[in-house]
């Protein structure tokens, strides 16, 4: 069992900063992509083991992204992590595995990436 790769994406840096530091703290290997783009790339160069992925970007939206990655037999087992301020309705309709409404707590998401992460590949994370 290796360390678990997690991909997020947000087009706030101060987002993926403090995102990047408390899940490397967790012992995840964590990557950052500030678009629906650079994730779309990320993601095929190296696929995460899950997603981080804010809703509402500029062009290709989180929302795009995750069809996408959903509609991909390659892509399609990797669980996405929703971050939105928009309303839960628009969270629970997309292709997401889960969400977390913005604010959110820390606590909340690390929670909801531990559960997809241990529902999907049937082991235990580190801390919490």
């Amino acid at each position: 069992m290796g360390t678990k790769k997690i991909l997020v994406v947000d087009d706030a840096e101060q987002v993926r900063q403090i995102l990047s530091f408390v899940l490397t703290g967790k012992g995840y290997d964590v990557t950052q992509a500030s678009d629906g783009n650079q994730a779309l790339a990320r993601v095929q160069e190296e696929l995460p083991d899950l997603i981080v992925l804010d809703a509402m970007m500029p062009g290709r939206t989180g929302f795009d992204v995750a069809g996408q990655l959903k509609g991909d037999a390659r892509t399609r087992h990797i669980p996405i992590v929703m971050l939105t301020a928009l309303p839960a309705s628009s969270a629970e309709d997309s292709a997401s595995d889960d969400y977390v409404s913005k604010p959110f707590q820390l606590k909340d998401l690390l929670g909801r990436i531990e559960q997809l992460l241990g529902a999907t590949r049937g082991t235990q994370v580190r801390g919490a």
